[in-house]
């Protein structure tokens, strides 16, 4: 009951419809992978820190980002427990 540590995986995928202005008015396929460690002060309050890897495009072209932010679980999640 007492960790603190609680590791991640995250997948997904979304589609880009770009403008005529932009693109070229074409759509690109975006798939993602990562993962990452939340941080748990206490049941609501935690620190998030992940990288993830994206494929764009018929080119697959990789990005990679990384991120941190702080999450708060209140309201009705804790009144499902």
């Amino acid at each position: 009951e007492d960790l603190h540590f609680d590791p991640f995986l995250a997948a997904g995928g979304a589609l880009n419809f770009w403008e005529e202005s932009l693109g070229a008015g074409k759509t690109e396929v975006v798939g993602t992978a990562g993962g990452g460690l939340f941080y748990h002060f206490n049941d609501e309050w935690a620190v998030r820190a992940d990288a993830r890897a994206e494929v764009v495009g018929h080119e697959t072209e990789f990005k990679f980002f990384y991120s941190a932010g702080v999450t708060w679980r209140g309201g009705i999640s804790r009144a499902l427990r």
